[in-house]
């Protein structure tokens, strides 16, 4: 065992209490500061609450109003998915302050419990050293900050991916289909996993997945009514990754990084090198994420399918259309796999890569104000999407199936 885990197991268990500490005394302080992303789930929740419907939630002026109305000033967000508004219904009743701080604590709980399950997943024990280094990754994971910060829900979302995980382990269809079609119905995310299945023959676990979104779908019909699954497509699904704001910093993504170099915008994005349609950028992105999964599928598909899962997850993030700093905790179910890999195997030569890609995914890098940057500095504010690739070139290295058994 390398160096790094030989570190008296004690230091490892202080830093990791210290890591816990700090990002718990964050929590308290921010938790209080309303933002725009908490603003804009908990008003469409509130509107499902307060009108039985939300049949106005798309008419962006009426939301705007409401969040006003509300108590949450001026927002720019428009609503999520329409059974998003489900999210935070439990909440919607209590004052946005306090609901917000109820939901921080709800996160937080979500990421203890998912360091605890995903530690279980991939066999990695709490009497070894191991376990306190990936606690002090987690809670010094500046991703987990921002989510506290803007009330977002990736923590919680993370736990739904690490229950669907440990569904692998259990051979659970339950454990893996039902948190699967809870994302999809939060956030409409998942897709690159969902076809993980498909491609590493779990054809009962897809199956399942889909059929439960859709009863859920069908069954919410006369509250969220097709016309507001109608208006999310035309104010969303059909502009998203195309619009002018995506070829920002703010979006780690490829499609992000490609459409800032290739989609010229005078007011959003003029120092762009080409002037490509976005929609033809989009699908390349697209079509490649699935073509990378399909690789790593052939290496996979027999006997390491919770490994295939879990790289499918930081493929996700990679080939959205759009994916803030936020998303990166999606990152850490691979880098709990990678760390287990690397170091109980000695693989040195992969341990520098490695740290270099976990600080530029972990780090509180000001990656957004290069957004109006001339080229090649504005390349410079990709850290997430870069740290990102290099873990997913570990994975394709050296990641064997060993580690998912």
């Amino acid at each position: 065992m390398i160096g790094l885990i030989k570190i008296p197991r004690i230091v490892l268990i202080a830093a990791a209490a210290l890591s816990v500490l700090l990002f718990l005394g964050y929590t308290a302080v921010k938790s209080p500061h309303l933002t725009h992303g908490f603003a804009s789930h908990y008003t469409f929740s509130r509107l499902l609450l307060s009108e039985g419907n939300i049949d106005n939630a798309y008419d962006t002026m009426y939301f705007h109003d409401k969040s006003r109305e509300y108590g949450l000033g001026d927002i720019h967000d428009i609503p999520n998915l329409p059974t998003s508004a489900f999210t935070l219904l439990p909440i919607a009743w209590m004052e946005p302050v306090t609901a917000k701080i109820v939901w921080n604590i709800i996160s937080v709980l979500s990421l203890f419990a998912s360091v605890i399950i995903l530690c279980s997943a991939f066999k990695i024990s709490i009497r070894s050293n191991l376990w306190p280094l990936l606690v002090c990754i987690t809670f010094l994971f500046y991703p987990l900050y921002y989510n506290i910060n803007l009330g977002q829900s990736y923590a919680v979302m993370l736990l739904l991916f690490s229950i669907s995980i440990y569904g692998f382990k259990k051979e659970n269809l339950w454990l893996i289909s039902i948190p699967l079609a809870m994302l999809f119905l939060y956030k409409g995310y998942g897709v690159i996993p969902l076809v993980a299945l498909l491609f590493s023959k779990r054809y009962k676990e897809f199956s399942t997945t889909v059929i439960v979104t859709g009863i859920v779908v069908l069954i919410t019909l006369p509250i969220v009514h097709f016309t507001s699954w109608q208006m999310y497509y035309q104010n969303t699904i059909s502009v998203l990754g195309l619009n002018a704001d995506a070829s920002n910093t703010a979006y780690q993504t490829l499609n992000s990084f490609l459409g800032h170099m290739m989609v010229f915008n005078e007011i959003k994005n003029p120092n762009a090198l080409f002037n490509i349609s976005p929609l033809l950028i989009y699908w390349v992105v697209q079509i490649s994420g699935i073509l990378v999964l399909f690789l790593f599928s052939k290496k996979y598909r027999e006997t390491g399918v919770l490994t295939l899962f879990t790289i499918s997850i930081a493929l996700n993030v990679i080939f959205a259309p759009i994916a803030e700093d936020y998303n990166s905790v999606l990152y850490l179910p691979l880098i709990y796999l990678t760390v287990k890999y690397l170091l109980l195997q000695e693989r040195k030569s992969w341990i520098t890569i490695f740290i270099i890609s976990l600080i530029l995914l972990a780090a509180p890098f000001d990656f957004r104000s290069l957004q109006p940057a001339g080229f090649p500095f504005y390349l410079f504010g990709y850290p997430r999407l870069y740290g990102a690739v290099l873990l997913i070139i570990i994975s394709a290295y050296e990641l064997t199936v060993e580690t998912s058994r």
